[in-house]
C-alpha cells in the first residue's frame, strides 16, 4: 500500500480534514489500484498552499481541471505497523500558525484509508531550539522524516532540516504517542534513507551539501559510523549553484537484497543548475539511475 499525492480538503471541511490517493499494489508489482480514498484527519487545519499553474495537468486521479489549492502538508516515509494491528506512518507540513515545518505521526485501522493525527514529534520550538543549537542562520523546520522500529520496539526518527542543515533524530518507547527531545544526529542531508538490516545493524542513507554516502548503527540510532561514500564525479562546475556539491538530487533508497548486502539507489544529473530539462544543444544529455551494492558484516 502507497499513500500520497496533494492533500485536498475533505467536501464541506476547511483543511482539517484532508484527502489523499492510495496505490494498491499486487501480482508482484503488474496490478496497481489507484484510488482517491485516503482521509487524513488533521489536529488543526493545515495551511494552504498556492499551486502554479503550471504545476499539474492532465493527471486523471485530480479530475478534470488543474488544482490551483492544496494543503500545505503530505505523506513521507514508510508505513510501520502499529503494535494494535493497524498502521503507524509519518508527515510533515505546515498546520494553521507554523513558522517552520512539522513532524508528525499518524496512525489508521488495518486498511489504511483514515487517518488520525497522533503526535507531533518536532515543531516551532524544536526548531528555534536547533537553529540555536546549531548555530545555523536558518533552517526550513523538520521535514522528510523516516520512521522504522527497532529491533528492541521502539520507533527511530529521522528529520531533514535544510540541505545545510544538520539531521536530527529521536525516539518512541510507546509506539508513537510521545516522543523524545530531538538531538542532532551529527551530519548533515535530504530526505535520509533508513532501514533495519537482517543482522540487526541500521542503515541510512543520505546527501547533500556532502557527497551520497551510507552509515552504520549497532545502538539504534545512538551514534554512527563515518561515513561510506558512493559517489565520485559528481561534482558541479560551480560550486556555488543551490544544489550544492554534486550533480544529483542526492535523494536515495535503501534495500537489502540479500543478508548482508545493501542495494542504495541515486540519481546523477549531468546539468544540475535549477534541476529544469537537459539543455537543447547537448541532445546526448541524459539522467541516470544507479545503484551500488554495499557488503556490510558487523
Amino acid at each position: 500500500l502507497v499513500v500520497a499525492g496533494y492533500f485536498v480538503p475533505k467536501q464541506g471541511d476547511d483543511y482539517q480534514t484532508v484527502q489523499a490517493a492510495s496505490v494498491r499494489l499486487s501480482d508482484r508489482g503488474q496490478t496497481a489500484l489507484f484510488k482517491r480514498d485516503v482521509f487524513v484527519h488533521l489536529p488543526k487545519a493545515a495551511q494552504r498552499l498556492k499551486l502554479e499553474e503550471t504545476t499539474l495537468t492532465n493527471f486523471e486521479s485530480l479530475g478534470g481541471s488543474k488544482i490551483k489549492e492544496a494543503a500545505y502538508m503530505s505523506f513521507s516515509g514508510t508505513i510501520v505497523a502499529a503494535r494494535d494491528g493497524g498502521w503507524l506512518t509519518t508527515m510533515y507540513g505546515k498546520l494553521e500558525g507554523d513558522k517552520f515545518f512539522r513532524t508528525l505521526v499518524v496512525k489508521s485501522d488495518k486498511f489504511g484509508k483514515n487517518w488520525d493525527y497522533l503526535s507531533t514529534i518536532a515543531g516551532d520550538e524544536a526548531a528555534e531550539a536547533a537553529l540555536k543549537a546549531e548555530g545555523e542562520p536558518k533552517c526550513e523546520g523538520f521535514g522528510e522524516p523516516r520512521m522504522i522500529r527497532l529491533g528492541d520496539g521502539r520507533l527511530f526518527a529521522v528529520m531533514r532540516r535544510g540541505s545545510n542543515n544538520m539531521i536530527y533524530k529521536a525516539w518512541s518507547d510507546d509506539d508513537g504517542k510521545t516522543w523524545s527531545k530531538p538531538t542532532s544526529i551529527g551530519f548533515r542531508g535530504v530526505e535520509p534513507a533508513l532501514m533495519m538490516m537482517k543482522s540487526g545493524i541500521l542503515a541510512f542513507s543520505t546527501g547533500r551539501p556532502d557527497p551520497i554516502a551510507v552509515r552504520f548503527s549497532l545502538d539504534g540510532g545512538a551514534t554512527w559510523t563515518s561515513p561510506t561514500g558512493l559517489t565520485k564525479g559528481f561534482e558541479l562546475d560551480d560550486p556555488q549553484k543551490p544544489q550544492g556539491a554534486q550533480k544529483s538530487t542526492c535523494y536515495t533508497g535503501l534495500v537489502e537484497v540479500e543478508p548482508g548486502k545493501l542495494l542504495v539507489v541515486y540519481d546523477h544529473l549531468p546539468f544540475a543548475g535549477g534541476w529544469g530539462l537537459n539543455p537543447a544543444d547537448k541532445p546526448e544529455a541524459m539522467n541516470t539511475i544507479y545503484g551500488t551494492f554495499v557488503k556490510v558484516s558487523r
